[in-house]
């Protein structure tokens, strides 16, 4: 758990600063295109590369969860973010 925990940490620490956007512009810029309609480059790489992931596209929908899941699939690939416990994630939501 411990390293699968400061894997995924180090990756998220990476995005400190990314602003979600107000709209699909400027996807991979931290700070560009900056507003409050939830489009964000993790939601547009699980609706381009993992169009099954979830039910269905999710930019421009509340990121929390997808940030997350984000996170996992750039540590461990999806298959195996997947294999990883709920409750093993749900652990990372409170550190």
């Amino acid at each position: 758990m411990a390293n699968y925990a400061s894997k995924v940490l180090k990756i998220a620490e990476a995005e400190v600063g990314y602003l979600e956007k107000k709209s699909n512009s400027n996807l991979d810029s931290k700070t560009g295109n900056a507003g409050y309609n939830n489009y964000t480059k993790y939601a547009r790489d699980f609706d381009t590369n993992y169009p099954t992931f979830y039910n269905g596209k999710k930019n421009g929908f509340a990121w929390c969860d997808i940030f997350v899941d984000w996170c996992f699939v750039k540590a461990y690939g999806v298959e195996e973010a997947l294999k990883l416990p709920k409750k093993s994630r749900k652990h990372l939501y409170q550190l």
